[in-house]
């Protein structure tokens, strides 16, 4: 039993010297082993295809994982972490040569609009290094649409007033959309009222009635906000009251109310005095 462990202590020893001693003319050194030995280890890199891409709230899409392989079998694919509202998935889990992966990303309604980065990260199988490759993939949540910004508008005390919104969808968004006013914008005794509370795809407008009855303050910067989720757009729209005009004590007409008069002539008018209040005395 000795001799078979001496026996096997001297080729592991033979095997290390060879090892070393296995070098070409420019490395070796005076005692024949390398200056620079070289030692390979397996090599793992992640392709994702598209890397860059722009994705809507409430809406999928799909991207191809690839891998370039030296002395390795394989990888097996996880996901980095997510901002809210993003989930993703692989289909399959593990890539080999010749075999891609779709990576499927998800936005629901709380994917805020931002310019998130995510990593495909890949574990190696099959070599006995345990690498890893990592790779970024990086895309835009867009805003999905915009309220219309409506000019200064002005409404007279005592009356009541429709005011028309719009609403621009970037292409492809087609969720509807929850409406409201921000009560605390509203003027004190004044009240807002929304044609709906919530748009579809084939509503591109709706109205907003104000009711300014007498002694509304001016002015008023009244805040219509909608919402998809956590996707929200406001629109503000300045509204100026009026005070309610006061009618003149009196207005007075002439008969006729025209004539020519020639050069040195004369011509004559009778004036009728109409009073718009009856206490009005006399008028000179």
């Amino acid at each position: 039993m000795l001799n078979y462990r001496k026996s096997l202590f001297t080729v592991a020893r033979w095997l290390i010297l060879v090892r070393f001693s296995a070098c070409n003319l420019d490395d070796c050194g005076p005692d024949g082993r390398t200056t620079n030995p070289v030692i390979n280890f397996g090599h793992l890199e992640l392709l994702v295809s598209p890397q860059l891409f722009e994705m809507l709230p409430g809406e999928t899409v799909r991207t191809t994982v690839t891998g370039a392989f030296t002395l390795v079998s394989g990888a097996s694919l996880t996901l980095g972490a997510t901002p809210p509202g993003i989930t993703g998935s692989f289909s399959p889990t593990v890539i080999t040569p010749g075999v891609t992966s779709t990576l499927t990303l998800i936005a629901d309604a709380n994917a805020k609009p931002s310019s998130p980065s995510i990593e495909v990260l890949g574990a190696e199988y099959g070599s006995h290094y345990g690498g890893s490759a990592r790779v970024l993939l990086n895309f835009k949540i867009l805003k999905p649409f915009v309220l219309s910004r409506p000019d200064p508008q002005s409404i007279t005390m005592g009356t009541t007033r429709d005011f028309t919104f719009g609403v621009t969808r970037t292409q492809g968004f087609n969720k509807p959309i929850s409406l409201s006013v921000v009560q605390s914008s509203i003027p004190a005794g004044a009240t807002a009222t929304l044609s709906q509370q919530s748009l579809t795809s084939d509503q591109p407008t709706f109205t907003l009635k104000i009711d300014a009855p007498l002694g509304t303050p001016t002015p008023g910067f009244i805040r219509v906000v909608g919402e998809y989720g956590a996707s929200t757009d406001t629109s503000v729209l300045t509204l100026n009251v009026l005070a309610v005009p006061v009618p003149s004590d009196f207005s007075a007409t002439a008969t006729p109310n025209s004539a020519s008069i020639a050069p040195g002539a004369s011509a004559t008018f009778d004036l009728t005095y109409t009073r718009s209040d009856v206490s009005v005395g006399s008028i000179t």
